[in-house]
């Protein structure tokens, strides 16, 4: 089994101090990080990685946002899991996200103990 395939996590936010506190607490865990700044250049970085196994993504960022990022991977990779972070949720959302096909939906700030169980499970 190749390490580095089996673990590869894409980050996405537009702001960058939460891509590499993640980044940070997820390279001690083992994963491998590939960091993106909206959901246009996410899609391109999944296009050109086929590897990835699992995306982060921030709901509110510009040119793509989270919703249609998770809409886009579901077409067309659906193997890919995804779990949306929103500054600005509610149950309603959460709900919505789930029945979109969202492995997990989870309010920031995060808790970070808490994203390290979920991605644990996600790449199992």
């Amino acid at each position: 089994m190749n390490k580095s395939k089996d673990k590869k996590i894409l980050v996405v936010d537009d702001n960058l101090e939460m891509c590499k506190l993640i980044e940070k607490v997820l390279i001690k865990e083992g994963y491998e990080i590939i960091i993106a700044s909206n959901g246009e250049e996410a899609l391109d970085k999944v296009k050109n990685k086929k590897d990835i196994k699992l995306v982060i993504a921030d709901i509110k960022m510009p040119k793509k946002d989270g919703v249609n990022l998770l809409k886009e991977i579901q077409e067309d990779y659906p193997t890919i899991k995804v779990i949306l972070m929103t500054a600005y949720g509610d149950v309603e959302q959460y709900l919505q996200m789930m029945d979109m096909g969202a492995y997990e939906y989870m309010p920031k700030p995060i808790k970070i103990d808490e994203l390290v169980r979920v991605v644990k499970k996600a790449m199992k």
